[in-house]
Parts: structure tokens; sequence; C-alpha cells
């Protein structure tokens, strides 16, 4: 089926990308708002989003979203369902996932994630090189990037977790939580709660003076 892909940025060249090599869809366009044509690039042709239904319509065209901000995924997403275009998901052929795993629309599932039995991904979720434990739930509009989950934890919409971000098992992550890179998660969390890690510190050595580093 044919595939158009919302965005011009880094992220919607890669998705153009695998879309291509590694699913049934066939990338042929992207779309992005008029007002933003002027800066935008891109390997396929850009079809203003004022001008899509008219050049291709809902019945003929599916469409993914390749948008990171949360809020702009969501905002997108709402509007591309009420004008009846199907939402297509992605899982790599290179992530490590079960038959049972349950994928809802507009769901990325990127390289090097492992998914273990009973998972479910609700509408609009992005996962890169996430690891989920098995009954994981990942609420509607969630981003997860090189996280790890124990089993049986549910992170609430509209969530972000960063970079080696890990919670333990049968957690329930808020809605609208920011769960910063390296963070650990070992309780539930209440909605639109942001945890970060304590950062690393330099220190006053230059490593010209280590042994046998230079």
């Amino acid at each position: 089926m044919q595939l158009i892909i919302y965005g011009c940025g880094r992220f919607a060249a890669y998705a153009a990308y695998v879309f291509q090599l590694d699913s049934p869809y066939q990338p042929i366009a992207h779309c992005i708002e008029q007002k933003y044509l002027t800066k935008a690039k891109a390997d396929y042709p850009i079809i203003p989003l004022e001008e899509l239904q008219q050049s291709y319509p809902p019945t003929t065209t599916a469409l993914f979203i390749a948008v990171g901000n949360i809020k702009e995924r969501k905002r997108l997403f709402l509007y591309f369902k009420e004008k009846g275009y199907t939402l297509a998901s992605y899982c790599s052929s290179k992530a490590d996932f079960w038959p049972n795993l349950q994928l809802g629309e507009n769901v990325f599932v990127g390289e090097g994630s492992v998914l273990q039995p009973f998972t479910q991904l609700a509408d609009n979720c992005i996962l890169f090189g996430a690891r989920l434990g098995h009954h994981c739930q990942i609420q509607a509009h969630s981003l997860l990037s090189g996280s790890t989950l124990a089993g049986n934890v549910v992170v609430g919409q509209c969530s972000f977790l960063g970079l080696q971000s890990a919670v333990q098992q049968n957690i329930q992550i808020g809605q609208y939580n920011i769960i910063g890179m390296g963070a650990i998660i070992t309780q539930n969390t209440p909605d639109y709660a942001i945890y970060q890690a304590p950062p690393s510190q330099k220190r006053n050595l230059h490593s010209s003076k280590l042994k046998g580093f230079l």
C-alpha cells in the first residue's frame, strides 16, 4: 500500500527508509503544513498538508506521523483520524518480539527493541531501542528511547522515558510523565511528574595526566 510520511526531519527520513525496506508499505511522499515548505527537504516529493486530501484521499493512501514531539504527534494523530486516514504501524524485523504483541495505530518499534510476551503498545507510541518485560502496557502517544522496563509495568499516556532509564516490575507510571536519562523508578509515579538522575560531574583533572591514557 502507498504511504505518506508526515514530517521532513531526521525521524521522517529514517521512517521512510525502514518502511521502504522492511514493511509492506511503499513510501511515495512526505507532507507538511504549507507554512513550513520553504525550509523542508526530503528524498520524496513534499505535499502541502492542506492539499493532501485532494491529491491522496484516505481510501487510497495510508499515513505515518514521524514526529517525536508528543504534543504535536497527538494533535496530528487526532487530526488524521478525523479525516479518515489509515495510520500505519511499523515493527522492525531487527527487533525481538513474540507473536502475541499487540500494536495500535501509528506505532513505531525500532531495531534493537526487545519486547517480551503479552506486551501491548497503544496508538501513536514510539520505541527506539527499548526493552520491555512481559505484560508491559504502554498507553497512547508515549515515547520510549533506550529505556528498560521490568515485567508488568504500565506507562501512562503521553509519557516520555529517556536513555538508560529503568523501571522496576509492577510499577505504574503516571500520565504525562518525563523520566529523564538514567533515572531509576522503583515506585508508582503520579501524573505530570518529572524525574531525573544526578548529572555526571566533571573532575578537576586533565585526561593527559592519566597514566597510559595519552
